[in-house]
């Protein structure tokens, strides 16, 4: 319950940043027990009327194309955007210490725990991100690439002719929510 200690020598200031630090203690048990969930929404759909989170999990796992028949038709290749913009190191290193950062703002009460948990959101959707339009992926086949050139029609897309990225839906739909009380 309580602790106490028996001094002769009290440093009050250091007494007074202890208590400003332990009063936010409880907005950091609150990060603690929170979830932050990042991922693509059901209700989002591709043009195809897929949802891109199925979408997404077929590009990041890799997967065989069927035809109404069951017949393999096509190959997607692996290429794990999702889990690379998690645990790729250069993306857990900016994390960890946009992490430390804002735990101090927390500790001198510039910040609360939902507001915190929702800067990781958006950091951990850049990363994501970055991962969509940096990674070494496998290339296109190249009916993919004839596919994409002729769609565009020889519009250049922010993106260019890439892996993973077509219209843009994907990258754009990665999103976060925030599950702090």
């Amino acid at each position: 319950m309580f602790r106490f200690v028996l001094s002769n020598n009290i440093d009050t200031a250091k007494a007074q940043r202890k208590l400003r630090k332990d009063k936010n203690i409880g907005e950091i048990e609150k990060l603690a027990r929170g979830t932050i969930y990042v991922g693509f929404p059901e209700s989002a759909k591709n043009e195809d009327g897929l949802t891109i989170a199925k979408y997404a999990r077929w590009n990041n796992y890799g997967t065989f194309m069927h035809d109404e028949n069951g017949n393999v038709t096509g190959r997607i290749p692996e290429r794990p955007f999702f889990t690379e913009g998690f645990f790729f190191q250069k993306y857990v290193e900016k994390r960890g210490k946009l992490a430390e950062h804002l735990l101090k703002q927390i500790t001198s009460n510039k910040l609360n725990a939902k507001r915190a948990a929702e800067i990781m959101g958006i950091e951990a959707v850049n990363n994501v991100r970055d991962a969509i339009q940096t990674g070494p992926w496998a290339p296109n086949a190249p009916s993919v690439e004839k596919r994409k050139l002729a769609k565009s029609k020889g519009k250049k897309s922010k993106y260019g002719v890439k892996p993973l990225i077509d219209t843009g839906d994907m990258i754009n739909a990665v999103t976060y929510l925030v599950d702090v009380e």
